[in-house]
């Protein structure tokens, strides 16, 4: 495998808050994903993804390093052969994160307001609830998910994520993780498998 490839540009899918897909919350912002992709695969460490090399660089685990180290168990499939199957352009969406809303009951010292309806009362500002469209969600292909994060506000606090999990639940009976922060859990709405 070579030292510069990344599994997430392949196969991650991340919305952030304003619903746009942009692989990897490390990744620059306007990022061409096509150029960060031939880059890493010419073995090239790509600019777009300075947050990891900076981090790699002092001997700190990148997002990179982390995200390789664990795909190849979801998948069991050596990391090797990952990287193979990318150069045969046989990849699909596997790793998801989803930041859903901004509805929080917590201010988190490493959060603020544009992230927490709590951080933008306690700052006196105006609370602009925001959530992620049913279309993002919809354009999704469940079924073939290893990996899935919540994120944005308090995930459990957002409806719209209970009927996410559902939707996981009756569409992927393989799934591998599924990641939350949260520190309001309602017994009586989390769903069973």
């Amino acid at each position: 495998m070579s030292n510069t490839f990344c599994v997430l540009p392949f196969y991650g899918f991340e919305l952030d808050r304003r619903g746009k897909n942009i692989y990897c919350c490390k990744l620059q912002p306007g990022a061409n994903i096509n150029v960060v992709r031939e880059s890493m695969l010419a073995q090239q460490r790509s600019e777009a993804c300075g947050a990891c090399w900076k981090l790699e660089d002092q001997g700190i685990q990148s997002e990179r390093q982390l995200q390789n180290s664990t795909f190849d168990f979801y998948l069991d499939r050596d990391l090797d052969k990952i990287e193979q199957d990318v150069r045969n352009h046989q990849y699909s969406t596997k790793i998801v994160k989803l930041w859903t809303s901004n509805i929080c009951n917590g201010t988190c010292v490493t959060c603020g307001s544009q992230a927490s309806s709590a951080w933008a009362a306690l700052e006196g500002k105006p609370i602009d609830y925001k959530t992620i469209g049913s279309d993002a969600i919809d354009n999704i292909t469940w079924q073939d998910i290893t990996q899935l994060s919540l994120v944005g506000g308090e995930p459990l606090l957002e409806k719209q994520n209970f009927n996410i999990l559902n939707r996981l639940i009756e569409t992927n009976k393989d799934r591998k993780s599924t990641r939350l922060n949260s520190s309001h859990i309602p017994l009586s709405r989390m769903p069973s498998s």
